[in-house]
């Protein structure tokens, strides 16, 4: 039997997230933030605030000077690994024993 492989980019992973426990989080500039040598950077953004020009590594002062209504909620280092390892064992259903 060959193998098959699939790869998945989820852009937004960690965002998403967090809009799905608040919903208002899903139309409007949503970042994370974390320490960065003694100041604060965007670690993660959702499609809006990518939208608006902002990017991962900017300073947040700087996006917030770009965007006055940008929301910003701290980051969760370990959220990623967590997330996939719970896709990656929901998704053992569908694969062949």
């Amino acid at each position: 039997m060959d193998k098959r492989y699939v790869s998945i980019w989820f852009k937004h992973l960690r965002t998403d997230w967090f809009a799905l426990a608040q919903p208002e989080l899903k139309d409007v500039p949503f970042v994370l933030r974390t320490p960065s040598h003694g100041r604060m950077v965007i670690s993660a953004l959702n499609e809006v605030a990518s939208g608006k020009g902002l990017g991962i590594g900017t300073a947040l002062a700087d996006a917030r000077a770009v965007v006055p209504d940008l929301e910003v909620a701290d980051d969760k280092p370990e959220l990623a690994g967590k997330l996939l390892h719970r896709l990656a064992e929901w998704c053992i259903r569908f694969t062949p024993q």
